[in-house]
């Protein structure tokens, strides 16, 4: 959401106005999923997507006309429209979705509430974005229980559909190799921050952790000095040896992480069990290394092997 607030911003400051679009129901088989948003300029440029295909088109064109019909002042335009995709947009894939398009208004006020959005994201600070299903304000509340992820609610005699972001977890990678830096151009496309802990200088100073919320160059056999990992966050180990991915190891299993995935064949992960059992672990903390990591899609090369691991972080991602 960054992003999308950035760009939203550069509107304000210009003078234009520009239209949110956002999934706020689906249904069947539809390729639009809720909490989906997507920024239309009023050229039809984009940011984001609700789904594309015929859905996304009729979006632009419907969001470019409500943007056309803004009478220029400080009321933010919005209009609440159904959809079947398979009757009215002749979809194969069928399915029914709800969009709410929201034009903002380019005023101080809305500038002032984007650069709070804006501040919360780069903090990680939990909040809600509250957009109006009717009319009124677009608002961001840091202390509502809206009572779920997504939805509608009703406040102060109006009803918005509403969206909470919250802090989703660091990735703690312990590696600094070629899968260490694909999966970090991916992490970063996918909005999960993450830190890179090896004990070669001139890998973690070089571009390829360049969007590194730290690196952090340490013996693996003083890993003390790591920030405390949480329950919301990842590790993936992949280091360049077998006796630094048990240090890794036995480390990881010391935090509550939700996951623990680490880079090698089925023969490294027989001998990490083994490994682990001699050191005294339980066959439950055993099970929490997921070993090989990534889901498997025969991949082979550096790219390929972490597209299979930021898979797995994706599901996981959404499973808990």
């Amino acid at each position: 959401m960054k992003e999308m607030y950035e760009k939203i911003k550069e509107h304000i400051k210009t003078g234009r106005p520009a239209a949110i679009v956002c999934a706020v129901s689906s249904e069947g088989s539809s390729p639009v999923k809720r909490g989906a948003y997507m920024l239309v300029d009023s050229d039809g440029s984009i940011y984001g997507t609700v789904g594309g295909g015929a859905i996304e088109n009729t979006a632009i064109k419907t969001a470019k006309a409500l943007i056309s019909s803004h009478d220029g002042k400080e009321n933010n335009e919005v209009l609440l429209k159904n959809y079947d995709l398979g009757g009215d947009l002749s979809m194969v894939c069928g399915g029914k979705a709800e969009l709410l398009y929201c034009v903002v208004a380019p005023c101080e006020k809305n500038e002032r509430l984007f650069e709070k959005a804006e501040e919360n994201e780069k903090n990680r600070e939990k909040y809600s974005l509250l957009l109006p299903m009717d009319r009124g304000d677009i608002k961001i509340c840091e202390d509502m229980d809206c009572g779920g992820k997504n939805g509608t609610i009703e406040a102060e005699g109006r009803k918005y559909y509403y969206d909470t972001f919250c802090d989703e977890g660091r990735v703690f990678i312990f590696g600094s190799g070629h899968v260490a830096s694909e999966c970090a151009f991916i992490l970063e496309r996918l909005g999960l921050r993450y830190i890179v802990i090896d004990d070669r200088r001139e890998l973690l100073e070089g571009d390829a952790f360049s969007t590194a919320d730290e690196v952090i160059e340490t013996d693996y056999k003083r890993l003390d000095n790591i920030p405390s990992i949480g329950e919301k966050d990842y590790i993936l180990i992949m280091t360049r040896g077998h006796k630094y991915d048990m240090e890794a190891e036995i480390f990881a299993l010391k935090t509550p992480a939700r996951y623990i995935g680490m880079l090698g064949s089925r023969k490294k992960a027989e001998f990490s069990r083994e490994y682990l059992k001699k050191a005294g672990y339980s066959d439950e903390d055993i099970k929490r290394i997921i070993c090989p990591a990534g889901i498997d899609i025969v991949s082979r090369t550096p790219a390929e092997i972490a597209v299979s691991i930021t898979a797995q972080l994706i599901e996981k991602r959404y499973d808990s």
